[in-house]
């Protein structure tokens, strides 16, 4: 099975929907399915998302 989102830019709808299973408690592989996105890609926004927060509040 193809992953569907495949080289395409998170939008913000997908960032919303991440950080809701999330908090949610929900697993990496839930959260992979529900987005169509694999487990790495999913671990990766993450970290870019806390980096940039964290440079948007100057620390």
């Amino acid at each position: 099975m193809a992953v569907q989102h495949r080289g395409t830019n998170w939008t913000p709808e997908e960032d919303r929907r991440l950080l809701d299973l999330i908090e949610a408690g929900k697993s990496w592989v839930f959260i992979s399915a529900n987005l169509k996105r694999p487990v790495k890609t999913i671990r990766d926004r993450i970290s870019q998302m806390r980096r940039s927060g964290l440079k948007a509040k100057g620390k």
